[in-house]
Parts: C-alpha cells; structure tokens; sequence
C-alpha cells in the first residue's frame, strides 16, 4: 500500500520544483534593471539624474502590477524605489509602475553622495539591493535653475548649473577640464569651462561648481531650457533636467475717461502695464507732445489734464523701465503689443 503513494509523492516533489524554479518568491520573479533613463531619452544609459525631474526604470518583473498616480505615491504597483547612498535611503515619488517600467521623481540627495548612489526595489515585502551597483546612478551631478523666471523680453537671464564632479586625483591642481553647455532646447546659448569657475565648494573627494550664464537674448514665449556637461577623464558626460523659461512681452493698454471730453475740463488718463509688478514712472503724451507724468502703482499710472485742445488726440506713453520691466517707447514703430487710445475733445 505504502508503494501506492510513491508516485505521487514524487510528483508532487517534481511540481514544487518546477514552481520554485520559475517563481522564487511566492510566484513573484525577481526584478531587474536595464537602464535607468529619462523618458525624453530613452536611449540615454544610466545618466546623471537631474533632482526634481521624471526618470525611468527599465527592466523585468519590476511592478507586481501596472498602475498610475498623481500627485506621486511612494507605494504604488506592489513596489517602493529607494534611492540608496552612502548614508542615505531615499523613498522616491512613483509615477507609474508596470512589470516592464516605473516613472519616478528624482530626489535630493547630500552633494558629496552624488558618486555612490544606488537603485533598490522593494517588492511584495522583499528588499532587492543588488539591481545597481553603487556609483551607477549619479543623482544631482547636474541641478539646474534661471532666474527671473518668468522673464520679460530684453530682461537679461542668469541660468546656473550646479556641477558635481569628482576631482582628478588626491592633491590634483588640474581639477577638472569638461564644459558645460547651456542648451534652449536643441539651440547652444553659451559655454563655460570648469577651469574658468571661480564658485565651487570643495567636498572631498569631490568639488560643486556653480557655473552661470547671463543671456537677454530669449525671444518672447515658452523655451526649453537645461544644461549638458561634457565629462572629462574622471567624470561621465551628463545632462540636466529641463526647465521651461517663460519669455514675456510687456504690454500697456491706454485709456481715457470721458471720452469725449468737453475743451477746459479735466480727463483722465490711464495706462495699465501687464505685470503689475512694474513700477517706476509714465510719461503721458499727445503724439509728441508731452503731457505730464505719473507714478504707476500695481500696474497702473493715471494723469488727469485739462490742457487738450479741441480736436482728436492720439496718446501713447514712455516708460523708462525699473530694472525689472524694460523702457518701452510706445508707438506704431516698436516690437510691442501697441495699445492706444484716441481722445476726442469738443
């Protein structure tokens, strides 16, 4: 009788391998990771990841299931994406989780870190610590910022990126020779050595500069702006996350009240600048004629006269700027929206 059982017993044997075989923990296959990337460059392998910005883990059997978030949930999809370093174990913001992918935002973590930094899944209660190798992901080698932002045109732009890179050698005087290049979209704007930046904190065994440029160059609208550094011989080539720098023109509506307006009595003129923040003085005129000035308070400058003779009166104002705002010549010649009244007096 006992010989009765022995085939099921081995069968069952042979079924319990094949299932710890295929799923070693619980029907779950263990995670790998291909390449950690940005989503607008997916070709990009392992690059230096940009604090703030959506990056993407590549692989297999990542995410127990596919799901979505927004705002970002640091659990989402039967996993959680730590961001590892020396002595630091980030939880990141997850976007999107499938098998195949998860969209993460990029944490901050300390600048001297930025060399040692790791990738590690926890999926269905089980920590995976060996997917990357530390140093594989540098986070924050490249942060990026502009200001003012939003600009007005002709308003110059100081774009800063902060470079971590580690340094030649213990004691090297000849740190590091790479360049950043300062990109809007696919469009060079300027290029800067490392060896020509004065800003830099020394963290052993590497160095942050802060790399600037000034431009007033930026055409009036939306641009795509980031920062790429070229690498040298101890540092990877690298790219920042994206900024997009609004360009506006400023732009004044003039009006007048009442309109029209009896010879002798006062009228009232406004001109209304968009932004408000502008401040400064406004000179009134009746076409080259100059009438008065007044001072713009939250966006606003009004002038009463009563010295406008009989007949049509086209009136415009300069604007002498702030620092801010620029100096607009207001008149059917110039590069701005043109607003104006005609007032009309009896």
């Amino acid at each position: 009788m006992r010989s009765s059982y022995l085939p099921y017993v081995i069968l069952l044997i042979c079924l319990t391998l094949a299932v710890l075989s295929v799923s070693p923990i619980f029907g779950q296959a263990s995670p790998t990771i291909t390449n950690i990337t940005y989503v607008a460059n997916p070709t990009s392998y392992f690059p230096a990841l940009a604090p703030g910005n959506v990056a993407v883990i590549i692989g297999t059997n990542l995410g127990a299931f596919t799901a979505s978030a927004a705002p970002p949930q640091t659990f989402l999809g039967g996993v959680e994406v730590h961001v590892v370093s020396t002595s630091s174990d980030i939880l990141a913001g997850l976007i999107y989780v499938s098998p195949t992918g998860i969209s993460f935002v990029v944490p901050n973590i300390p600048n001297t870190e930025v060399q040692s930094t790791r990738i590690v899944i926890v999926k269905d209660g089980k920590r995976f610590d060996d997917l990357t190798s530390p140093g594989s992901v540098i986070i924050g080698a490249i942060y990026f910022e502009s200001s003012p932002n939003p600009a007005l045109y002709d308003q110059p732009i100081t774009l800063t990126a902060h470079v971590t890179a580690v340094q030649g050698y213990p004691g090297s005087l000849a740190n590091t020779i790479g360049t950043v290049t300062f990109m809007d979209d696919q469009t060079p704007l300027g290029m800067v050595k490392l060896s020509n930046v004065i800003t830099f904190v020394d963290t052993p065994p590497t160095r942050r500069y802060d790399v600037s440029f000034t431009t007033s160059k930026l055409a009036a609208g939306d641009h795509s702006i980031w920062a790429s550094y070229s690498g040298d011989s101890s540092n990877k080539p690298g790219a920042s996350g994206v900024i997009t720098e609004s360009v506006q023109k400023p732009e004044v509506t003039i009006w007048s009240s009442p309109n029209p307006s009896i010879y002798g009595h006062s009228v009232g003129l406004v001109a209304t600048f968009s932004p408000s923040t502008c401040t400064g003085s406004v000179i009134f005129f009746d076409e080259s004629a100059q009438l008065g000035t007044a001072t713009l308070d939250g966006g606003r400058a009004l002038l009463l006269t009563s010295a406008l003779p009989v007949g049509n009166h086209p009136i415009t104002v300069r604007y002498s700027g702030d620092g801010t705002c620029p100096p607009i010549v207001y008149g059917p010649a110039n590069d701005y929206t043109y607003r104006t009244t005609s007032q009309t007096v009896y």
